[in-house]
């Protein structure tokens, strides 16, 4: 090796040092993939590569508007943050079987067939993000090629890697836009987080999931669907595992990313009033945004990106009452405020109501009187409003959106509509956006986060939002927001072994009687939902019959006799 060090007999020491330096950060920036592919095991694991970690960046922040909510580091925080509870959603210990280190053995087989099917793959364009798909296959290449030589500094050499492709959409447009939609902002959380913790994203459009685990195969850890293209994989004996497709896609590989969960009665999917799950294996399979019932996997998201932004202080404030609206046409929807409120708020607190509502064309389109209109606004401009205004106020629409905890983390306080008798529902009520805008966020309480019943008297919500002006809050991030606690919750996620929880699943349903079963279905069979093959079987769990009529109701209103295209 060279060192463009000066070597001096009175300083051998210091010039080794900085050799070592030197060499160690031009490695480190001609390969950055080695860099940045840091494992995260499982906790009895984590000795082992414990030398690797590396620590998280929190992503870009978000707004109600697009292109509207800036990340600019505008002086320091001069507001206190929630302590970082590390307790993650289940408490402990975690319900849940996590993986171990395989056997040497094994896992050099398992790594060298795993380098065979990125070297073949590589010349290959992977979906329709052929560019970056390539790059990170490139990187995984380097991880496991460096784990094959016995690089002691390989983040590859102790376990495989965790590799995830998505096809769901949110995902995508977290990487190549700056939407500020409630998906993308969950999926833009979730994929800073995956990168920063060393794993592999290879994202797809859903039509190509045949063809890309032709190419991958046992390679990918975990396949992130929609709960549309979820159910229509399970349907097709060309994408799920089966005995006519030994090679198919293991259910137990096979998570949705819902917004909204599988909610006992919802009408869009036809849903009973009883619990049930995009995956007939079990609602962990289902993966969330907030903590859901019914044991959905909470994978959350993070707004601890807002600590780059000063925390205004109340005297420099604005006299301003935010309202919390992306659309205009949220003004004219049943589940809103009555119109002639606003001035009246307007009048009594002597706030100015402003909004940057518009039409999907741009427009300011008609709003109520009392409110200032201020439509689009730059990045720059709109963080200036976000966080000099008073306190944010939310009309209804749109249900469960990111914005109010972004308020919160600028000290600014939420005031929140809610329907009926109860100001904080709890269970599936919490998620129905005809019972409350956002239970999520109302779970923090006052002096944070106000409920208003939204058909009360207009006397009840001046009051409220006199007492949410009049007690200023500093910087809040719940716990469960930040940024440790995510890189808690993906590592456990990734670091569960979902083959033997999906066995477990299989016999508990072979031990209990199928009170659903129709004569006329073939049921999933365990070793397609466990990836094994067996001679004797047990019943295993399969899609309710709600979902296998949707999915032929579906059909008939696409005319599509096949989901995926033959490859």
């Amino acid at each position: 090796m060279f060192c463009p060090v000066r070597i001096h007999r009175r300083s051998f020491f210091l010039t080794v040092v900085a050799c070592a330096v030197i060499y160690t950060s031009s490695v480190l920036y001609l390969q950055p993939a080695l860099r940045s592919r840091v494992l995260h095991l499982a906790p009895d694991l984590q000795g082992a590569v414990s030398s690797h970690s590396k620590s998280l960046q929190a992503p870009v922040l978000f707004s109600d508007n697009d292109d509207n909510y800036g990340n600019e580091d505008n002086g320091v925080d001069d507001g206190e943050e929630a302590e970082v509870n590390d307790s993650d959603a289940w408490g402990d210990p975690y319900p849940y079987p996590l993986l171990y280190l395989p056997a040497r053995e094994d896992f050099v087989k398992r790594r060298d067939a795993a380098l065979n099917r990125v070297r073949s793959a590589q010349s290959i364009d992977v979906g329709v993000n052929g560019a970056l798909n390539r790059k990170v296959l490139w990187e995984l290449r380097l991880c496991l090629e460096s784990s094959q030589r016995g690089a002691s500094d390989s983040p590859c050499l102790h376990a495989m890697p965790k590799v995830l492709v998505s096809s769901y959409e949110p995902m995508a447009f977290a990487l190549h836009s700056r939407s500020t939609e409630r998906e993308v902002i969950w999926m833009r959380s979730a994929l800073s987080t995956l990168r920063n913790g060393g794993h592999f994203h290879l994202q797809i459009h859903a039509n190509e999931t045949v063809k890309v685990h032709r190419l991958l195969g046992d390679l990918v850890t975990h396949w992130w669907f929609d709960e549309t293209w979820l159910l229509k994989c399970i349907d097709s004996s060309a994408c799920r595992q089966g005995p006519d497709n030994p090679e198919g896609i293991p259910l137990w590989k096979m998570f949705a990313a819902s917004f909204m969960g599988s909610k006992p009665g919802d009408e869009r999917w036809g849903a009973p009033s009883r619990p049930w799950s995009f995956n007939p294996l079990g609602s962990e399979w289902t993966l969330t945004p907030y903590r859901m019932p019914d044991n959905h996997y909470y994978l959350g998201y993070t707004i601890e990106g807002c600590t780059h932004s000063q925390v205004v202080p109340q005297h420099k404030r604005e006299n301003t009452l935010k309202l919390l609206a992306k659309w205009a046409s949220y003004f004219d929807a049943e589940e809103t405020w009555d119109p002639s409120y606003y001035a009246k708020v307007r009048g009594k607190t002597g706030l100015d109501l402003v909004t940057v509502a518009m039409e999907p064309d741009g427009g300011k389109g008609e709003l109520p009187g009392g409110l200032s209109s201020l439509g689009r606004l730059s990045k720059r401009d709109y963080h200036q409003l976000m966080s000099h205004a008073k306190a944010m106020l939310g009309i209804g629409l749109p249900s469960l959106p990111p914005s109010p905890f972004a308020a919160l983390c600028l000290g600014v306080p939420v005031i929140l509509p809610y329907w009926g008798d109860v100001s904080v529902p709890t269970g599936w009520d919490a998620f129905d956006p005809k019972i409350h805008q956002h239970a999520v966020a109302a779970l923090e309480g006052p002096p944070y986060v106000y409920s208003v019943r939204i058909d009360g008297p207009v006397e009840d919500l001046i009051k409220t939002v006199q007492t949410a002006v009049a007690t200023p809050i500093g910087r809040y991030i719940p716990p469960d927001m930040t940024v440790k606690a995510l890189e808690q919750r993906v590592s456990r996620y990734l670091n569960t072994d979902w083959e033997e929880l999906a066995r477990a699943r299989i016999q508990a349903v072979a031990d209990t009687p199928d009170e659903n079963n129709e004569e006329d279905e073939e049921p999933v069979a365990a070793g397609e939902a466990a990836g094994a093959s067996q001679d004797a079987t047990p019943r295993a769990p399969r899609l309710p019959a709600f979902l296998r009529q949707w999915l032929r109701d579906e059909k008939e209103r696409t005319q599509q006799t096949s989901w995926f295209p033959d490859p």
